[in-house]
């Protein structure tokens, strides 16, 4: 698609709504993590606002990771065995980790 004559960029018609459904999906996964708070405070002998960091930890981490990913993802196969094993070492490392 070409911009108009007039140098103003061209309309995004899908935008709005993947903002919308990405906005949706980001409070609904916050909602079904936040029961989970007071289990991992238990389970791990920690304080609520200690155990809220995961939560919050988890969805930065997710928020920062996705475009990373996958701009390693569309930059070439150069790119694409980094790119997996960024995302197998995310998958991996978290559950060797442990609340101090």
């Amino acid at each position: 698609m070409t911009s108009p004559p007039d140098g103003t960029p061209p309309p995004r018609p899908g935008l709005v709504p993947v903002l919308l459904y990405l906005a949706m999906l980001v409070a609904v996964i916050s909602s079904l993590g936040a029961p989970l708070v007071p289990a991992i405070a238990e389970a791990d002998d920690v304080s609520l606002t200690s155990a809220q960091w995961s939560l919050t930890v988890t969805l930065l981490v997710g928020a920062v990771a996705t475009p990373v990913i996958g701009r390693l993802g569309v930059a070439g196969l150069i790119l694409l065995p980094f790119s997996v094993a960024s995302f197998l070492a995310g998958l991996v490392r978290p559950a060797q980790l442990t609340v101090w």
